[in-house]
C-alpha cells in the first residue's frame, strides 16, 4: 500500500489509532498500550479459456492479495501475547473478507504463514499461529459463503493440522461464494521452481504460459491488487509470479488495526490507476 495514497494523509492511520471495527479484544490485551516511539492442496487443471486478469478493465479488483503484517509489533505495543495478536488479526481478516464481498471482489489470497516463517521463526510462535490458522479456516467454513483453497507446502505442517486444513477446503466445495486462497507454507520462488521442474517440454519451448499452467494457483486469475499493512514495502516472496502486474498498496496500519476506511482507500488507489500491462 502506498503511504499517503491519493486523498489520504500518511499520518492519518496513526493519528486516529487506526480506529477499526468491532473486533473483540482477547483477554490480556492492554487497552491502553504505551506510546509507540518507532514504528499440498492440488488445484484443478488450468482453464485455457479463463481470462488471465479478472478485472483488467474494471475499477474494482477481481483478485486481491493481502499481506497481513504487523501482528508482532501490535502485540508488543498492547502488551499482548503473540497468539492473542494473531487471534485479533484473524478476526480482522474475517471482516476484510466481508468488505471484499461487499465490493464485488471474487478472489482473495491471504498469505497466512510463508515457508520462511515456518522454518525460521521460533517453534512456539509458529505453533501458536498455526492453531489460529486452523481455527480461522473452520470459522470460514461455518459461514458457508467463501470457498477455500490452499497454496503452499502443507508437508511443513504437523500431519494432523495439514489434514484438518484439507478437510476445511473440501467442506467448502459446494459453496457458491467468492474464493479465499490461504497461503500456508508458501514461497513464490519455490512454487516457480516446482512448476518449471514439472514441465515436460524442451527448454526452448518453455513459455510463461507453460509455467503458469503448472503453478499451484493456475486456475485462479492473476492478482490485480496486493495490499500490505504495517508500512513494509516488499512482496516477501508471496506469489511473485501471479503478482507480476498487480498494483501494490502499502499502509502504515498494523494489521490488527486495519479498518474499513483503510480498505476503501486501497480501492480508491486502485481505481485511480491506469493499468497498461506494459502497453
Amino acid at each position: 500500500m502506498v503511504p499517503g495514497a491519493p486523498g489520504g494523509d500518511p499520518s492519518e492511520c496513526a493519528s486516529r489509532a487506526c480506529a477499526a471495527g468491532p473486533v473483540s479484544r482477547p483477554a490480556g490485551v492492554d487497552a491502553n498500550p504505551p506510546p509507540n516511539h518507532g514504528r499440498n492442496h492440488v488445484n484443478p487443471p488450468h482453464q485455457l479459456n479463463e481470462p488471465i486478469f479478472a478485472s483488467a478493465l474494471s475499477a474494482t479488483p477481481g483478485h486481491i492479495g493481502v499481506i497481513m503484517d504487523g501482528n508482532r509489533r501490535w502485540a508488543r505495543e498492547h502488551r499482548a501475547t503473540i497468539q492473542a495478536a494473531y487471534a485479533v488479526g484473524a478476526a480482522r481478516l474475517i471482516e476484510f473478507l466481508s468488505w471484499c464481498d461487499d465490493a464485488g471482489v471474487t478472489t482473495v489470497t491471504a498469505w497466512l504463514i510463508n515457508e520462511s516463517n515456518v522454518t525460521n521463526r521460533p517453534a512456539e510462535e509458529v505453533s501458536a499461529l498455526l492453531r489460529v490458522i486452523e481455527a480461522l479456516m473452520w470459522g470460514i467454513v461455518e459461514q458457508r459463503r467463501w470457498r477455500l483453497a490452499v497454496t503452499g507446502d502443507l508437508s511443513l505442517l504437523p500431519d494432523a493440522l495439514s489434514a484438518s486444513c484439507l478437510r476445511a477446503v473440501e467442506a467448502t466445495d459446494g459453496f457458491n461464494g467468492p474464493v479465499l486462497i490461504c497461503g500456508i507454507g508458501h514461497s513464490g520462488r519455490i512454487s516457480i521452481v516446482a512448476a518449471i521442474k514439472a514441465l515436460t517440454v524442451a527448454a526452448s519451448d518453455v513459455t510463461p504460459e507453460a509455467v503458469t499452467a503448472h503453478l499451484a494457483q493456475n486456475h485462479q486469475p492473476e492478482l490485480d491488487l496486493v495490499i500490505r499493512s504495517s508500512g513494509e514495502q516488499r512482496m516477501s516472496d508471496m506469489s511473485i509470479w501471479q503478482a507480476a502486474w498487480a498494483e501494490l498498496y502499502f499502509s502504515d496500519c498494523l494489521w490488527p488495526d486495519y479498518s474499513r476506511a483503510d480498505f476503501d482507500r486501497a480501492l480508491d488507489f486502485y481505481a485511480s490507476r491506469q493499468r497498461r500491462f506494459g502497453g
